[in-house]
């Protein structure tokens, strides 16, 4: 039996090419510069200020749980309908009810002014898209931002040449369960001197409110984190889940973040 998929053998690979009805494949990936280093407090505790491993100014994600309207706006002229940059946004999100919400295809308008993205609590994931293409290699020339309305507090952020949003950072539809198979944590950018390390920790939030950084992981410059392969992190319906940096041994240390999952319709 070859559980949906026909001849093909693997099934990670299956499941990509959408061969396994009710299966999705999520891969998430975030940056993010520590300005200064994270001093450890006390031993129950452990840490002072996490850092989410996102790209925006703002050390905790934003976690938003109601409905509140988007907006983009890149800070290149040329990110823009038939420009040579970024043509297009494409957003999936989550509702307040959990239900999964999108935008498809948003004509941007370069740095002249925001467009519209519709009403969403949170976002999983934003792409750039090109649909005249101007050149063969093609992606978004300035830094597009994902903000709320009125506000304007950043609720994502797609660096130049990034092409999707950089942000460790999920939340699980109602109805699905993530099963995570593949955790990367490493510092960026080695300076090949004195070896740097950085503590990372996994952020939990549940349905009932209820949070956590239970799981505490080392790393350095030399020896970054892979989750074992026989490990599975099973994240329910309604949760949040994020990594953040809890401790670096230097200042302005580049640290990334990564995880792939299966998004399994219950």
């Amino acid at each position: 039996m070859d559980g949906g998929f026909n001849s093909f053998a693997d099934y990670d690979a299956a499941v990509q090419m959408g061969k396994v009805p009710g299966v999705t494949r999520v891969a998430v990936i975030g940056t993010r510069t520590i300005a200064s280093a994270i001093a450890a407090t006390t031993a129950s505790q452990g840490i002072v200020a996490p850092e989410d491993i996102w790209v925006g100014a703002s050390s905790i994600y934003p976690w938003s749980f109601s409905d509140v309207p988007l907006e983009a706006i890149s800070d290149n002229a040329n990110d823009t309908a038939g420009g040579s940059g970024a043509q297009v946004l494409t957003i999936s999100g989550i509702s307040s009810a959990y239900a999964v919400t999108t935008a498809t295809n948003v004509p941007l308008n370069g740095n002249v002014g925001p467009v519209a993205l519709g009403s969403h609590a949170h976002i999983n994931v934003g792409n750039i898209g090109v649909t005249v293409p101007v050149s063969p290699t093609q992606t978004n020339i300035g830094t597009i931002t994902i903000r709320e309305v009125g506000t304007g507090t950043v609720r994502a952020i797609i660096p130049p040449g990034q092409r999707s949003i950089q942000q460790c950072v999920y939340r699980v539809p109602d109805g699905f369960f993530l099963n995570i198979f593949n955790i990367e944590i490493e510092l960026l950018r080695a300076s090949g001197a004195a070896t740097r390390g950085a503590d990372f920790a996994l952020y939990f939030r549940f349905a009932n409110g209820s949070y956590g950084r239970p799981r505490q992981i080392q790393c350095t410059d030399r020896a970054p984190f892979t989750l074992k392969a026989e490990t599975r992190i099973g994240i329910p319906a309604r949760a949040d889940f994020a990594a953040s940096c809890v401790y670096s041994s230097a200042n302005n240390i580049t640290v990334g973040a990564a995880f792939e999952g299966h998004l399994y319709k219950i």
